[in-house]
């Protein structure tokens, strides 16, 4: 029996442990504190713990613990067991608290259902104030700048800061505030500079920051500078001065520049430089004495101090008068046909320019000579003949003087051809021509011989035999030699060989000519009569020739020969152009010349381009316009289509609305724009290259009152009272009508009410004139069309004896108003009468 009892009480024991494990069982693993902790412990604190209890567990629950620095989405690296962190149970014991402690601790706590819940821990470690490394002794300040100035220290919690200037306590006020562990200045000023320190305190101690010295910048800046140009004459002196306001104190130097370089100038016998300081001035001045040429130039002043450097430019300039430096022999010496060249050179600022003189005559830098003068003191002499022989001088000039050179004197020697034969003779078969060899420079006389191909040639005949020697082929007269009635074996080359008498060493100079058939002048290829381009695309026009002698081909654009410039190149018969323009549209002549014969070719050029400007004109009604143009020219190309845009760019600028139109319009109308309004319209023609020239007008429109306008400032309320007031006054209007309409039809017409003529006929007329008052109708003497125009809007007779011309709907005429049922008027105006 006793064993019965226990064998129960053992049941009874083991079913409600099932039963509390079961209850377990279904609330689950839990937390049994805060999900999240935030904890603080100060430096050193030894055995903190962090516990993490829960309840429902399945089993014995495990616990793993992480650790992150900052709020991480994973719970950062695990803590294993170490010298510094044990695990008890549900707990994270440290043994002793750091800095480097803080942070975010998570426990994740699972049991053998696999169930994870987390416990998080934010430790906050608190310690005393601590100075910081790198603490300025030294700060700067921009004078009525902003500036920040932070206490180097650290500490949990953030400490209470307190700034002493010079040993006083530092209040906030206009110009400083406190921030934290900084102090603002709004705007720097000369009572702000000094020594600073901070005294700052939390609940585990307080420090002190070591002085820091706060000096005041001025920002540099020139109150005085040098104008930017300086004109001066050579052998005056300079004097120019710089002021620069900061602090610290800023250095002035000066500089000339050359190109890129800089050199420094200093002291010298030529320049001085005068320095000077005050408490925010920096002063200094450039003398320069006895200014010469060399002085020219671009200057500086640069100020510089320990934070800031500035400079300023200005340029120097020096006029002289001109001064020769070029060396000009007393006697030169030259042959001949040598070329010769005289060089002068000289100082001076403006540069100077030069003229050379002959004989005390300036040499012309016009016409078809053998001098060639430039402004830039070269004197060439090409050819040079005995009569060139002379006295050159040179002239350099500019605005402020001028000078000449020593005097150069030219002899000239030798014998020289003063006219001879061109080196190629073209000549038409069966004609005569003459060969010129006329000789000059020689004292003694000379001596001159003529050969065709190395052949000596003798006269055959003189002017006297000449008709009386048919055959006679060769005639010199006066050293020129005459070739009779040119044929094929006259051809070739001719010498005229010319040698100095009277010299032991004579001169011998001679003069080739080749003889042959001149050939007619001919342009081959032909050229096409029209060339076409677009505007913008390159074209090469090019006309060669044939003939002899070999002809020179030239164009000509309007009768002038055309220049080469940046969009076109001329060169002999050939123009390229890089790119068209509309101007060059025209006719070009092609000139081909040999001086015997020409040939010339007429060609047009025609340049295609984006369609000239529309001639446009607007006509206005109302809140519309109406667009009426005309094509002036397609620029080579059929019209696309035409565009336009337009705005309103009065009372307001409004957006722009743009519309394509056919290229076969003409006309075109704007509706819905706002009334009493300015507008801007531009429209344009469009082609294969483009947008064509835009054409831009204004115009108005008319200021609408209109029922719109006149309710559009009404509320709601009184725009309902208007609409229920003007439906009971039609109501009224129509109510009359139908009384007046039943008392009409129970009365008879009175034809004594008709109006009557004074011949006893009644007036039908009266019924045309009341039609022609109604707009909507047509007068019956006019055509039955049922819209009149100015075709079927013809005058017709009318007979007044014949009721008017007027007829009932059965062709019958009506006198006067037709009775039906004694009340009823029927007409039909449909047909003609």
């Amino acid at each position: 029996m006793a064993v019965a009892d226990g064998l129960a009480s053992l049941r009874l024991r083991l079913a409600v442990v099932w039963l509390l494990a079961g209850v377990l069982s279904v609330a689950g693993l839990q937390l049994a504190t805060q999900s999240r902790q935030d904890l603080t412990s100060p430096e050193g604190a030894k055995n903190f713990e962090m516990s993490c209890p829960v309840t429902g567990a399945v089993g014995q629950p495990i616990f793993t613990w992480q650790y992150s620095p900052a709020m991480h989405l994973t719970p950062g690296n695990k803590i294993v067991q170490s010298a510094r962190h044990n695990f008890r149970s549900d707990s994270l014991i440290i043994n002793q608290i750091s800095k480097t402690d803080a942070g975010f601790y998570t426990a994740s706590v699972t049991d053998n259902t696999r169930r994870v819940v987390r416990c998080m821990f934010q430790l906050t470690v608190g310690y005393g104030p601590e100075l910081v490394d790198g603490i300025p002794t030294t700060v700067t300040a921009n004078f009525s700048r902003p500036f920040v100035l932070s206490c180097p220290v650290r500490g949990v919690p953030l400490p209470h800061v307190i700034w002493r200037k010079n040993g006083r306590t530092v209040a906030p006020s206009e110009n400083i505030q406190f921030n934290g562990l900084d102090i603002n200045f709004t705007s720097v000023s000369d009572a702000d500079r000094g020594q600073y320190q901070c005294s700052a305190t939390n609940p585990y101690g307080t420090v002190t920051s070591p002085v820091t010295i706060i000096n005041i910048q001025w920002p540099l800046r020139f109150v005085q500078v040098p104008p930017s140009v300086l004109d001066r004459r050579e052998g005056q002196n300079v004097s120019v001065q710089c002021n620069v306001t900061g602090f610290p104190h800023a250095r002035i130097l000066w500089y000339k520049r050359n190109g890129n370089e800089s050199e420094q100038i200093m002291n010298s016998s030529h320049t001085v430089i005068t320095n000077m300081y005050s408490e925010r001035v920096s002063w200094s001045r450039l003398d320069i004495d006895s200014l010469n040429v060399s002085d020219n130039g671009m200057y500086q002043c640069e100020a510089t101090n320990v934070n800031q450097q500035v400079s300023t430019n200005f340029d120097l300039v020096v006029h002289a008068p001109p001064r020769i430096t070029s060396v000009h022999p007393a006697v030169r010496t030259a042959h001949v046909g040598m070329d010769l060249v005289f060089e002068c050179t000289a100082t001076g600022f403006p540069p100077p320019k030069f003229t050379w003189f002959r004989n005390g005559r300036a040499i012309p830098r016009i016409g078809n000579t053998h001098f060639n003068e430039g402004w830039d003191g070269i004197l060439t002499i090409d050819s040079l003949i005995e009569s060139d022989a002379g006295n050159f001088t040179c002239q350099a000039f500019n605005d402020v003087g001028y000078e000449y050179s020593n005097t150069t004197r030219l002899d000239v020697f030798g014998i020289y051809f003063i006219e001879r034969a061109p080196p190629m003779l073209a000549v038409e078969e069966g004609n005569s021509t003459q060969l010129v060899c006329d000789v000059g420079g020689s004292d003694y006389g000379v001596r001159i011989e003529w050969f065709k191909d190395r052949t000596p040639i003798q006269s055959q005949c003189t002017p006297d035999q000449l008709r009386n020697l048919p055959r006679c082929k060769y005639m010199i007269v006066n050293s020129t030699l005459h070739i009779m009635k040119v044929s094929q074996q006259d051809l070739g080359t001719y010498i005229c060989k010319v040698t100095e008498q009277g010299t032991a060493d004579p001169e011998v100079i001679q003069a080739e000519t080749q003889v042959l058939f001149a050939v007619p002048v001919a342009l081959y290829p032909r050229l096409n009569d029209v060339y076409t381009g677009d505007a913008g695309k390159p074209l090469v026009l090019e006309c060669k020739a044939t003939g002899s002698p070999p002809p020179t081909v030239e164009w000509l654009y309007r009768g002038v020969h055309p220049l080469n410039d940046s969009h076109r190149m001329i060169s002999g018969g050939t123009i390229k152009f890089r790119r068209l323009l509309a101007r060059d549209s025209g006719h070009y002549l092609c000139v081909a010349s040999n001086n015997i014969t020409e040939a010339k070719q007429d060609v047009r050029v025609k340049v295609n381009s984006v369609p000239p400007m529309l001639n446009l004109d607007i006509k206005q009604s109302g809140q519309s316009v109406t667009l009426d143009w005309r094509v002036v020219g397609n620029g080579g190309y059929p019209v696309k289509s035409f565009k336009y845009e337009y705005r309103m760019i009065s009372p307001k600028t409004g957006k722009w609305s743009a519309d394509k139109l056919s290229p076969h319009l003409r006309s075109h109308t704007i509706k819905g724009l706002k009334s009493n309004a300015t507008y801007e319209i531009k429209m344009w023609a469009v082609n294969k290259l483009g947008q064509g020239t835009i054409t831009r007008q204004v115009f108005a429109t008319d200021s609408h009152a209109g029922i719109g306008n006149i309710f559009s400032g009404l509320s709601e309320d009184n725009l309902k009272l208007i609409y229920i007031g003007a439906g009971v006054a039609g109501g009224l209007f129509l109510l009359i009508l139908v009384v007046v309409f039943a008392v009409a039809c129970r009365r008879k017409p009175d034809p004594s009410g008709i109006r009557k003529r004074t011949d006893g006929v009644e007036d039908g007329q009266a019924l045309v004139d009341d039609f022609q008052e109604s707009p909507s109708h047509i007068n019956p003497a006019y055509g039955g069309a049922d819209h009149p125009t100015s075709e079927n809007l013809e005058l017709k007779d009318v007979n007044p004896t014949d009721s008017n011309g007027i007829k009932d709907k059965n062709g019958k005429p009506v006198g006067g108003f037709a009775e039906d049922n004694g009340m009823a008027l029927n007409l039909d105006l449909d047909s003609g009468p």
